[in-house]
């Protein structure tokens, strides 16, 4: 089995059915994750993996998907750019996505990155717009846009507070955790989304 992509999607499928399948990763980074926690910390994954027998081929580019001899409306493998074929009775396309801004690309107000996504401060403020945030695999922040369902799924529901509950530089955690304000005492540095504001040095 192959699975094309390194990063979160390509690592976890590969780990998860190493034990009872012959699996390659094949990526175009230096070590897998590269791109969000660089080379250093994807070189621990890659031997953390290697160690339950999952082969990497880094720093490939997939050319095409080669038919199987049987069976030619079925896959058989795998050619790279470099002339090399990798033979495999399953590939699992592990790339990701691109931010969907296609609309915003003659906003002139709005400054896509090369990859379409939008650059954000540590808040997730859109850099030069007034009160317009940006949160999930849009988001490239500060330097780094990472393409994970926890981004868009946790990262909504504080600015909801944030933008409702005006307690951002005005308010310490104790008047957060002492208000009578149901909505405010969510903010709470015990409580989630208080946490995920603390993570965010929003409160």
């Amino acid at each position: 089995m192959i699975s094309i992509g390194s990063s979160f999607i390509g690592m976890e499928v590969a780990n998860a059915v190493a034990k009872d399948n012959d699996v390659t990763v094949v990526g175009m980074e230096k070590a897998p994750l590269e791109r969000v926690m660089g080379e250093q910390v994807g070189r621990v994954f890659q031997k953390s993996l290697e160690k339950n027998g999952v082969k990497f081929k880094m720093s490939a580019g997939v050319e095409k998907a080669v038919p199987s001899e049987s069976d030619s409306s079925k896959v058989g493998g795998i050619a790279l750019k470099d002339g090399t074929t990798l033979p495999a009775d399953f590939v699992i396309l592990g790339t990701g996505v691109g931010p969907a801004t296609t609309y915003l690309k003659d906003n002139k107000e709005v400054e896509l990155q090369k990859d379409g996504s939008l650059k954000t401060d540590e808040h997730f403020a859109v850099s030069g717009l007034k009160d317009v945030y940006a949160v999930g695999d849009i988001a490239t922040y500060p330097y780094v846009r990472i393409i994970l369902f926890f981004n868009s799924s946790y990262f909504g529901t504080p600015f909801v507070f944030l933008i409702s509950c005006p307690v951002k530089g005005s308010q310490t955690n104790a008047d957060i955790t002492s208000s009578t304000d149901p909505a405010v005492r969510d903010l709470s540095p015990g409580s989630s989304i208080g946490t995920l504001l603390k993570m965010l040095a929003v409160v």
